[in-house]
């Protein structure tokens, strides 16, 4: 049980191991496979960025009465 959990981790992880964006049934060592193979130039990945849903968001918390009283003069 705790290698099943494990090996997903390392999925979610490891960047060759993702599904691919455009098509999930595809992991992106097989869509770097197929590419090498149709252009006849080896690939490597050298670096990558990875952005986790709703990473460095952070909601502003606004008082808009008290922005409006402001820009009006009352405050």
């Amino acid at each position: 049980m705790v290698d099943g959990q494990i090996t997903k981790w390392l999925k979610e992880l490891c960047l060759v191991d993702q599904a691919w964006v455009k098509d999930p049934d595809k992991t992106i060592d097989q869509v770097q496979q197929e590419l090498i193979a149709k252009i006849g130039e080896n690939i490597k990945v050298r670096r990558f960025v990875r952005f986790e849903l709703g990473e460095g968001l952070e909601k502003k918390k606004d008082d808009f009465a008290a922005e409006v009283a402001k820009q009006a003069g009352l405050a």
